[in-house]
């Protein structure tokens, strides 16, 4: 912490520097901070999904790890605003396979959980589009 305040104390001044002292940098606060980013992260992404005024696409990836296991990767674009973005929304464990009906539950059940809705889902050359 002490070179935060002193970063904070050159860019922002000596008020903001000592505010940095009332942060609560316990092993609990960053540990529960670090467990609940991806979730708030996550859920940022699927509200931007759902209000995309054009719809999204969706790739998916399935690689191995370090120790062999398949993980299944979700990456959507969509528009916000006058900008399209590029997200990584899940990665997933596959436990069985990489066939087309493991990759397919993991996503359904994806879907399923974030009401996102698959009748909004079509095939475009890149992709698919889910709006």
């Amino acid at each position: 912490m002490p070179a935060a305040k002193i970063l904070v104390k050159h860019a922002i001044g000596e008020d903001a520097a000592a505010k940095t002292e009332s942060v609560s940098l316990s092993n609990n606060t960053v540990k529960n901070r670090i467990e609940e980013m991806p979730v708030d992260i996550s859920e940022q992404v699927i509200s931007r999904v759902k209000d995309s005024k054009f719809g999204c696409s969706i790739q998916l990836d399935e690689p191995t790890d370090e120790t062999n296991n398949v993980q299944l990767l979700f990456y959507v674009r969509y528009t916000e605003g006058n900008s399209v973005k590029t997200e990584l929304l899940m990665i997933k464990e596959l436990s069985r396979t990489t066939k087309g009906k493991d990759i397919f539950k993991g996503l359904d059940k994806f879907f399923k959980l974030n009401e996102l809705d698959w009748e909004k889902l079509t095939v475009q050359q890149t992709g698919f589009r889910l709006c």
